[in-house]
């Protein structure tokens, strides 16, 4: 009994508060995991191994596929490497001191 003589207790009313909140998180759990299943079904994944299928398409997809090796570029003659030299002198873009220090060093590795 309460102080007032009253036969109720305040724990009848938590009591209530929580199986409504109790009920509520159930029914919750319940909607949302049908929910989540009708999705994973109408998008074609399997609801039960769903997380299961999806690592397969990504194990075998071409995104992880392994790559061919990356080949250096070859190497260019020294032929080739002159006339480029000639060819930047002729436009410009490097000066005659330069053009001859860049024939000097193509030279010197032969």
């Amino acid at each position: 009994m309460d102080p007032y003589g009253n036969p109720t207790s305040s724990m009848d009313g938590f009591m209530t508060v929580f199986w409504i909140f109790f009920v509520l998180i159930v029914v919750g759990g319940v909607a949302t995991t049908i929910y989540r299943f009708s999705m994973a079904r109408k998008s074609g994944v399997d609801p039960i191994a769903g997380d299961i299928q999806l690592m397969g398409k990504v194990v075998n997809s071409a995104a992880l596929a392994p790559q061919a090796p990356i080949r250096p570029a070859p190497e260019k003659s020294a032929t080739q490497r002159l006339a480029e030299a000639d060819a930047l002198l002729a436009a410009g873009t490097i000066t005659a001191a330069e053009h001859e220090a860049a024939r000097a060093h193509i030279l010197g590795t032969l």
